[in-house]
């Protein structure tokens, strides 16, 4: 669990990033993350969004961590795994809002990608989808065309949003840790490190 590899997450905060997604924590309300006092004193802070589980089964699960000034105003349960939040991000140029939404599909089913769809549909006002950001574990195979493939492909296109992607696969052959972003944005692949290399789970 994430618990036990905050060596790892101390790691990838150093590397100067101001935003931190992590899926697949392993973390239930009842543990706490213990066992490295280093990061007490860091200047992140962090939400958990473990996961749902009726019968308190540990798997799963999504944490955001965050550079101290960045402010999260809301934040949501999208599905048992994945949260979305929206936060306010002071830059050069003014006070900026944003979503960010951390996701994780276990299985990547139809069933699933359309009910996360339909949640930030229901949450994001239309005129935000300009600032949005949707990052994570999909579990839906970049590389091969399946029907799965073809239906983020379609969905992302009807919100006005692409696929952002890395050029290396992200687990063996496969590329399934991917992102989206309005389509006219200028973030790019380049501006983001998608990888599932330093598991966590």
């Amino acid at each position: 669990s994430v618990s036990k590899k905050l060596n790892i997450v101390r790691h990838l905060i150093e590397e100067q990033c101001d935003i931190l997604l992590l899926q697949e924590t392993w973390l239930r309300p009842d543990l706490e993350i213990t066992g490295d006092v280093s990061l007490q004193g860091c200047q992140y802070e962090y939400q958990r969004m473990d996961r749902a589980s009726k019968k308190n089964k540990i798997g799963g699960g999504t944490m955001i961590w965050y550079r101290k000034g960045i402010q999260i105003i809301k934040q949501v349960r999208l599905n048992k795994d994945s949260g979305l939040y929206q936060l306010v991000v002071n830059t050069e140029s003014g006070t900026k809002t944003c979503w960010i939404a951390n996701t994780y599909l276990n299985r990547g089913s139809t069933k699933q990608i359309q009910l996360l769809f339909k949640r930030i549909v229901e949450i994001v006002p239309t005129d935000y989808m300009r600032n949005i950001f949707i990052l994570g574990d999909m579990n839906v195979d970049l590389n091969n065309n399946t029907p799965q493939k073809n239906l983020i492909t379609e969905i992302s296109k009807s919100l006005g949003l692409r696929i952002v992607s890395t050029e290396e696969n992200t687990r063996k052959s496969s590329k399934i840790d991917f992102g989206f972003v309005y389509k006219d944005s200028k973030v790019d692949a380049k501006h983001f490190t998608i990888s599932s290399s330093t598991k966590v789970g």
